[in-house]
């Protein structure tokens, strides 16, 4: 199903489906999680795969979209953290072929890349490493740490230094009412979606997450700067909480159990916006 409850589509995009596969197949590896949803979430990710696995009518081949192979790639590696076991011979010559895919595709967007680099490891090229990281720029190494600094991978080795020079644009871009010219406070701690749209939108959610996993790596964030990234994350989560869809709210959906917990897409906004296009 769509993450987009309004959407009239039929069927999710490959990168959507693959996406939601590769956030189960994650959260079946927390230990804080309760056993029956973990297991609800693995069984759910191991089903999408297979649905990806076959190409329906109308449907787009997986493997000509990189987010939809570097996801597939992802979740299957989440899986096999679990229990190997899960893939049959049929499904590992798939999952070699996506793998072949994404190595032969070429750069995309520098986050697209990130998760890219994040799914192939040591075999990702170096115009892909190039296209996903640089710390020379802000933007890109914020938008890029949630994958390339996963726990699971290796750092890029300058990362201490490029956050190092992108944590004061961040905090500094960070939204704030009195300062920024809104007439209420409920847009503190978004960051602005760009010219065309001044106001924090949802998109405000890759900043955090890339926020939040620099700060969660061991030695990424100068101690100097530990306490005020902290307080601009905080600031963030707050923020983004105030989307998130919950009981009360979930009324005003078609699908209320699938609305649940999920973000609106803007403050004055209640369409939740589709996985690929919200974190890609």
């Amino acid at each position: 199903w769509s993450s987009d409850v309004c959407s009239s589509d039929l069927v999710s995009p490959p990168a959507d489906q693959a996406l939601a596969a590769a956030a189960m197949a994650e959260f079946a590896r927390q230990p804080w999680a309760a056993e029956a949803d973990r297991a609800a979430a693995r069984s759910f990710a191991i089903d999408t795969l297979a649905s990806l696995r076959t190409i329906e009518a109308g449907e787009a081949d997986p493997f000509s979209d990189m987010a939809a192979c570097a996801a597939t790639l992802l979740a299957a590696r989440s899986l096999d953290s679990i229990d190997a076991s899960w893939a049959d011979a049929a499904t590992r010559t798939w999952l070699r072929a996506a793998h072949d895919a994404l190595r032969a595709m070429p750069a995309g967007s520098a986050a697209t890349s990130a998760m890219a680099c994040a799914a192939l490891a040591s075999d990702a090229s170096p115009a892909l490493v190039e296209a996903a990281w640089s710390a020379d720029s802000a933007e890109r190494v914020v938008m890029s740490s949630a994958w390339l600094l996963a726990a699971d991978g290796s750092p890029p080795p300058d990362a201490a230094k490029a956050w190092k020079a992108a944590l004061t644009p961040l905090i500094e871009t960070q939204f704030t009412a009195s300062v920024d010219g809104a007439s209420a406070p409920d847009l503190d701690g978004g960051w602005s979606s760009g010219t065309a749209m001044p106001w924090p939108t949802a998109q405000s959610s890759r900043a955090a997450l890339g926020l939040a996993t620099a700060l969660q790596r061991s030695g990424v964030i100068d101690a100097s700067q530990r306490a005020q990234a902290t307080q601009t994350l905080r600031a963030a989560l707050r923020f983004l909480r105030q989307l998130q869809v919950d009981e009360d709210a979930a009324y005003a959906f078609r699908a209320p159990r699938r609305a649940m917990g999920g973000l609106r897409a803007a403050a004055w906004d209640s369409d939740q916006p589709k996985i690929g296009r919200a974190h890609v």
